[in-house]
Order: C-alpha cells, then sequence, then structure tokens
C-alpha cells in the first residue's frame, strides 16, 4: 500500500431511490488519476455513467467518456467532476417527477369507465 495514492468510493442514494456509486483513485494531492461516477434507477439499471478507463482510443475525448441507459457505445464526453454529475443528477430527478406529476394529472383527468358506466346507468 502506497501513501501516494488512494482510493475514494461512495454510494449516495436519493429521494427518488436512484443511487450514484463514486469511484475515484487520487494521489496525494487529491488529484484524480481515474474515476467513474456510475448513475443507477433504483431497480439497479445504468442510467448514465462516466468513466476515464481507457477502452475507448477513437473517442476525441479519449479516455473520457460518457455511458448513457442502454446504448451500446459511450459518448465523448471532457472529465467531469462530482459538482458537474450533482447537478445533473439534480436535473434528471427533477425531470423525472414532473413527468410522473404530469402523467398523474392525466390519469386524474381520464374518467374511469366503470365509474362513467355507473353514473350514467344511475342518471338513466
Amino acid at each position: 500500500m502506497s501513501l501516494k495514492k488512494g482510493y475514494v468510493r461512495l454510494t449516495t442514494l436519493f429521494i427518488d431511490d436512484s443511487e450514484l456509486h463514486v469511484f475515484e483513485y487520487v494521489n496525494s494531492d487529491l488529484r484524480k488519476l481515474s474515476y467513474a461516477y456510475h448513475y443507477q434507477n433504483p431497480s439497479g439499471s445504468l442510467i448514465f455513467r462516466y468513466d476515464n478507463e481507457p477502452h475507448y482510443p477513437a473517442l476525441p475525448t479519449f479516455p473520457h467518456h460518457k455511458h448513457i441507459d442502454e446504448e451500446k457505445t459511450p459518448k465523448a464526453s471532457e472529465e467531469v467532476n462530482i459538482d458537474e454529475v450533482l447537478k445533473e443528477i439534480s436535473l434528471h430527478i427533477s425531470k423525472t417527477r414532473k413527468k410522473l406529476a404530469n402523467q398523474r394529472k392525466q390519469d386524474n383527468k381520464t374518467p374511469n369507465k366503470r365509474n362513467t358506466q355507473f353514473h350514467n346507468h344511475r342518471e338513466a
């Protein structure tokens, strides 16, 4: 074990039960040598992951890249930091919550066929 390098790992659980897994390998000045920020939904499926594993040399931002959902090929990405990742997660959660709220509103506007039939039957 070297005192000149270290490994940081943490998991954060968000209000919607999604999770961020942070992996950083740092030097003694806490400068990132390698990283992965893996964000997943409550069922464990990938939403996105940023990392700098050198396995996509054709990308213009090599070794930095971003894996998105179920896309097979990662996207080019500049190196990110934890603040940028947290902002992206915050936007994702906000959009998801708004989408769910809108779906609930639509569901409440759509009459329930059973209730409508019962209501119409009583009026007849």
